[in-house]
């Protein structure tokens, strides 16, 4: 492998599709011969763009999300706004 070239592993053969392992080349080591390294899974929001956040992570911020969206009819939002009666606590999208 090049050096710095990554190959994503999966080594549970029941899970042939999930990649939880890597090996990064380093120009001169057989590919067999590279280390097995842990492939990172981000835990929380933030600004990383080589490790992928984790499923639960992503879930956790959905679930702080329920409750606070609202999607209504446009006109309905119009209505409530010319009364002020908005709830200043939600986030509201119309179609």
């Amino acid at each position: 492998m090049l050096d710095g070239e990554q190959v994503l592993v999966a080594t549970d053969p029941m899970q042939p599709k999930l990649y939880n392992m890597c090996k990064r080349g380093d120009g001169v080591t057989p590919f067999n011969d590279l280390p097995l390294l842990g492939y990172d899974c981000l835990q929380g929001k933030g600004d990383n763009t080589l490790f992928p956040m984790s499923q639960k992570a992503v879930t956790d911020e959905f679930k702080k999300l329920e409750g606070q969206t609202v999607l209504i009819p446009e006109d309905e939002f119009n209505e409530l706004y010319d009364r002020g009666e908005l709830d200043p606590t939600k986030t509201y999208h119309t179609y």
